[in-house]
């Protein structure tokens, strides 16, 4: 059995191709998807709550000082 079966030519060469091309395809969305600022509502609030809470956190560590 020769490498010849698995060439672009052949049916299963170009079932392989298609395969290669579709699995391709869906790397290429998912990596834009991953780029994409689509969170929702709710994660835009939460990350903004915890945003507002490390401010908390860092004002108390760090106080203005009150002049005299």
């Amino acid at each position: 059995m020769g490498y010849q079966l698995l060439g672009p030519t052949e049916p299963i060469g170009i079932l392989i191709l298609l395969i290669g091309f579709f699995f391709t395809g869906m790397i290429l969305f998912i990596f834009y998807n991953v780029n994409q600022n689509s969170d929702s509502i709710a994660d835009q609030k939460a990350k903004e709550f915890a945003k507002l809470k490390q401010e908390e956190k860092i004002a108390s560590l760090y106080p203005k000082k009150k002049r005299q």
